[in-house]
């Protein structure tokens, strides 16, 4: 005898229907809610100088022998990133460019000779622009060719460095940056000196007439004010010019700069307003200096050290949680230098400490001296594990 199916049997049947489906595609509701998550994205770079890596007369074939070797060690090392500088403190570039006036090889292209190589040893390529520097104390680069785009000292003497608040000068800069995009795709790029001189100046000539006919009424503590929102401002429009120009060029490309820290968000003669550069996805990683040492600041260099990466720490929390933050990591610097590899490894437990997500070492040539002892003691595999463990703060 044939069961009629009645009204009950056909709604318990049907609710059954989801789970049958789920079971038939291997995957429980309960197992997918024990599925491990992503690994977090863990930033453990170098800086390159190509300068450093051979003699400049060297015949090219010796040239690029030394970058794969470098690539190589590089990866060994259990890096991920490799940061070379393409367009350096003198306003000369280290790539073909039919912008940027000095270029330091003429015959070959270091550039995408790295771009090229670089995935053979699984490191990605962020190249290192410093943007707005053009010889410091003299014009050099693009600042010989336009001399009115310069910062000026009190004395009205220009200065090595490019105005971010010339408009003509922020377009240019932006065009450096579309150009090495939208030619060599990297993974990202690494933006050293978006900032301002740390001196007492003036602005560029055209920008300084604006700002003193704007504030032409107030007084000389609040033009004080009025120059450091002024400087803010234009540093901040450069960095959005920069987002919204060089990111259509390149899906995915990551956007980072190198900063001081925590200090220079807010107030600073640099005027470097970082905090608001990640809030509006501006900027995707910050590389906050790690430049304390023992030399300078005492036996409590470390906890200095601390504060200052919770520092920087707090301020990626409250304006951007998911942007990344890392510490530069100073060989040997105008501040101090690390003498024996073990503070390596003291630096980098600090860092995971206080939540970082990862470091960029200045720079390749003398973290050599520690290679060998920082390799065979896994320091960078064992950092990286620890901030897969604990994640960001």
């Amino acid at each position: 005898m044939l069961i009629k199916p009645t009204a009950y049997f056909v709604k318990e049947y049907l609710l059954l229907i989801p789970i049958l489906f789920v079971l038939l595609m291997g995957r429980s509701p309960i197992i997918q809610a024990e599925e491990k998550k992503p690994e977090k994205e863990v930033m453990l770079g170098t800086f390159l100088k190509f300068q450093r890596l051979y003699d400049s007369k060297a015949p090219i074939s010796e040239k690029k022998k030394a970058i794969q070797n470098a690539l190589k060690n590089i990866h060994s090392t259990g890096l991920n990133t490799v940061m070379p500088y393409v367009v350096d403190s003198s306003g000369r570039a280290y790539y073909s460019s039919k912008i940027i006036p000095e270029q330091i090889e003429k015959d070959w292209d270091p550039l995408e000779f790295v771009i090229n190589e670089a995935p053979k040893y699984h490191l990605k390529v962020y190249p290192s622009v410093c943007v707005l520097v053009c010889g410091h104390h003299h014009l050099q680069g693009i600042l010989k060719v336009h001399p009115e785009w310069a910062l000026r000292n009190p004395a009205g003497e220009k200065l090595g460095f490019i105005s971010s608040a010339n408009e003509e000068a922020r377009k240019w800069t932006v065009s450096v940056l579309k150009e090495i995009t939208e030619k060599y795709q990297p993974d990202g790029l690494m933006l050293d000196y978006l900032r301002f001189n740390n001196r007492p100046m003036k602005l560029d000539e055209v920008s300084q007439t604006r700002f003193d006919h704007q504030n032409s009424k107030q007084d000389e503590s609040a033009k004080k004010e009025a120059m450091q929102k002024f400087k803010e401002e234009s540093l901040t429009e450069l960095a959005k010019m920069i987002s919204e120009e060089v990111r259509p060029l390149k899906k995915g490309i990551k956007i980072s700069i190198y900063s001081w820290g925590a200090h220079v968000s807010n107030n600073h003669r640099v005027a470097q307003n970082w905090k608001l550069w990640i809030k509006q996805n501006y900027i995707d990683m910050v590389c906050a200096s790690g430049y304390v040492f023992e030399e300078k600041y005492g036996p409590d260099f470390l906890s200095i050290f601390q504060k200052r990466m919770d520092d920087a720490q707090k301020i990626r929390q409250e304006y951007s949680p998911s942007s990344q933050l890392t510490f530069c990591l100073g060989l040997s610097t105008s501040h101090g230098k690390v003498h024996h590899f073990r503070e390596v490894e003291n630096y980098l437990k600090v860092a995971a400490k206080a939540g970082l997500d990862g470091v960029v070492l200045f720079n390749w040539y003398v973290f050599e001296n520690f290679r060998k002892d920082v390799t065979e003691h896994h320091f960078f595999e064992e950092y990286a594990k620890s901030i897969q463990q604990h994640g960001s703060k």
